[in-house]
């Protein structure tokens, strides 16, 4: 990434765990920091996505299981990030939904799944648009 915005020149050398652990520095390697900037900003995009869905739960268990699980694959690629960067020691968590398969990958799709499935359980805007207020009647203010 040294080497600008978008040109990018390989250095030769190679990560031992390219495909799994650092596969975000693959990332940087062959796209540069504006590729970078798109993984981080993707996931940025899934933690306000999942704290929506959260905040919009029908129930206090829908809330539970949306911000847990937002948590969990936020915190997850942020540590890997971390660690391919050189901030936090290498730990062998892989970055979510980009790392090579195995049991982490197929957790993570089925997180993503009941995240998925408490958004479809939430009320749509419009509905709670149409929903008589619980305000209780008394003292006009």
């Amino acid at each position: 990434m040294a080497s600008g915005w978008v040109r990018v020149e390989r250095s030769g050398r190679s990560s031992p765990n390219a495909h799994t652990d650092f596969i975000f520095a693959i990332v940087g390697e062959e796209l540069g920091l504006i590729g970078c900037l798109i993984v981080v900003g993707l996931f940025a995009g899934f933690g306000l996505a999942g704290l929506h869905i959260a905040r919009n739960a029908p129930d206090r268990l829908g809330m539970l299981l949306a911000a847990g699980v937002t948590s969990w694959v936020v915190g997850q690629a942020l540590i890997n990030m971390g660690a391919v960067i050189g901030l936090l020691p290498v730990s062998g968590i892989p970055l979510p939904f980009l790392s090579a398969g195995g049991s982490a990958l197929v957790f993570t799709m089925a997180a993503a799944g009941i995240l998925a499935n408490v958004a479809r359980q939430s009320p749509s805007a419009d509905d709670r648009a149409r929903a008589p207020s619980k305000r209780p009647a008394g003292r006009g203010r």
